[in-house]
């Protein structure tokens, strides 16, 4: 038998393709449901933190099977772990802890299960029709409680800080929990992990009424201190074992080799698809980070990038159309996607430096802001924004003249000239617009001159007009194409606006848009 995690439609007597997860046709009559005890006062609860090295491991930490990925795959949110797996799909230039708690009550169970009399007739008439309808297994016992999942994903800035990072990881994570509580120590690693590296969190959680997603180490804390009351409380029926029909009383089915050929299959394309959402989630960060790397082939990984994607749900169908005729049991036309990626620089060095001789060596009109001359201090001896950012101002003899602002989700920008002092009035990085999130670029396209320039923020935009030398926050249309001065390429202003964080290069007209930061 195994343990399985309930989704829509899942139910006592339910046929289940073991192999897949998906819920098939009602297979199973029975007397009456009863109550079992598992020993222990009829609640187990567990919890967990660990680092997360490889796509496989995550899964099975959160109790997803290879297999099954076949079939959530297409439908996306319809299992949100599935979700919580692939959109934190793991990569090897990232750090991820997975925090985990469960709580179980004693399983419920039926009592007289037997097949339907329509099952029994569809085994009798064609037991591979009655495969193809009532799947393999049938759900046998039903568990009530609840658990939750929370991924954190560190993306540092090479190789040498992901390395330090996971030392003071590994030292702080083994002693987590201290006397029902989160350990005050690993805490505060993961808050000087903050400082040197973007952080999200995101959770998926089942049962306990009223509980919110936390943001944030002190909401967790209390999610974890009250998660096993609330779902006693408040129980969902989220897990259930399955027991195979050949338990019961059965006919002869297919054969030994046609199940294996089958089963092989499917867990081939299963594989697959894991291993390709890792690929995929390797190349986005190379393509978002593409400075972190050593001559990366931008063309080549965008390429490879495409196929991924493209390979994914065709595995994924491969899979559903053996599952329903033995016939297109072949792995034929979904050969995995090789791409030999660059490697990581160990030390891509401090972002504000890196990008302040990027604008010196290869930008014109940026470069003449921001010189050496106008620097007071180090570029080293930066000044701290919110949020984990850092910025540097450059200055002359009759005041600011332009600025460096970096954040760990945007990467670093240059301000300067009459954008950058209506951005000082406005409070700069501190202020409404937030942080930039694009250097300057020169407008294109809609009968625009070619003359007026615009910045882009987090909140918002400033646009200068050449004719008149005013400075605006108005939104241009949409079509334009911004052309950005450290290389002859462009991308479309709506690829600004629709996409909120720093903009990957398979998402532009050209790798130009976001250069080394």
């Amino acid at each position: 038998m195994k343990v399985i995690n309930l989704t829509e439609g899942m139910r006592f007597g339910i046929g289940v393709d073991g192999l897949t997860e998906e819920a098939r046709a009602t297979a199973i009559d029975f007397d009456a449901v009863v109550q079992g005890s598992d020993g222990q006062g009829g609640q187990f609860v567990t919890s967990d933190v660990r680092i997360i090295e490889s796509q496989e491991s995550l899964m099975e930490s959160m109790n997803l099977s290879v297999a099954a990925s076949v079939h959530y795959l297409p439908v996306g949110e319809a299992n949100a772990k599935f979700s919580l797996a692939q959109q934190h799909s793991v990569n090897h230039y990232s750090l991820y802890i997975l925090f985990s708690a469960s709580v179980r009550n004693a399983p419920r169970h039926m009592a007289g299960a037997r097949l339907t009399p329509a099952a029994a007739q569809a085994y009798r008439n064609d037991p591979e029709a009655f495969r193809l309808t009532y799947g393999d297994y049938f759900i046998d016992e039903v568990y009530s409680g609840g658990d939750f999942y929370g991924v954190f994903v560190f993306e540092t800035f090479d190789e040498t800080s992901r390395s330090a990072l996971k030392t003071s990881l590994d030292m702080s994570i083994g002693n987590f929990m201290a006397g029902g509580d989160i350990n005050i120590a690993f805490q505060n690693t993961i808050e000087e992990a903050k400082k040197r590296s973007s952080m999200q969190i995101r959770v998926v959680m089942a049962g306990g009424s009223g509980q919110e997603n936390p943001t944030n180490m002190q909401e967790l804390k209390e999610l974890y201190r009250n998660f096993n009351k609330a779902v006693r409380d408040d129980p969902v029926d989220f897990k259930g074992t399955l027991k195979e029909f050949r338990y019961l009383p059965m006919p002869a089915g297919p054969s030994w080799a046609e199940r294996a050929v089958r089963d092989d299959t499917i867990k081939e394309c299963g594989k697959r698809i894991v291993e390709g959402i890792a690929l995929r989630s390797h190349l986005d960060f190379i393509l978002r980070y593409p400075e972190q790397f050593e001559t990366p082939d931008i063309e080549k990984l965008k390429a490879a990038y495409r196929d991924v994607d493209a390979l994914l749900p065709k595995l994924a169908a491969r899979a559903g159309e053996c599952s329903r005729d033995l016939s297109h049991c072949t792995l034929e036309g979904t050969q995995p996607v090789r791409v030999e990626l660059p490697k990581r620089k160990e030390d891509a060095g401090d972002p504000l430096q890196v990008k302040w001789r990027d604008i010196l060596d290869h930008d014109e009109r940026a470069a003449p802001w921001v010189p050496e001359a106008n620097l007071a201090t180090p570029i080293t001896k930066y000044a701290r924004g919110p949020r984990g950012g850092r910025y540097k101002l450059f200055a002359n003899a009759n005041g600011p003249t332009g600025g460096i602002f970096w954040h760990p989700d945007l990467g670093a920008h240059v301000v300067y000239g009459a954008i950058f002092q209506e951005y000082l009035k406005r409070g700069h990085c501190d202020g409404p617009l937030g942080y930039p999130r694009t250097d300057e670029a020169t407008i294109q396209g809609m009968r625009a001159d070619g003359l007026d320039r615009i910045s882009i923020f987090e909140r918002g935009q400033l646009w200068w007009d050449q004719q008149t030398g005013k400075v605006s926050d108005q939104r241009p249309p949409s079509q334009i194409i911004l052309r950005f001065d450290l290389e002859n390429a462009g991308v479309k202003m709506n690829d600004v606006l629709k996409n909120p964080g720093r903009i990957a290069a398979h998402q532009l007209v050209a790798r130009s848009a976001i250069r080394p930061r």
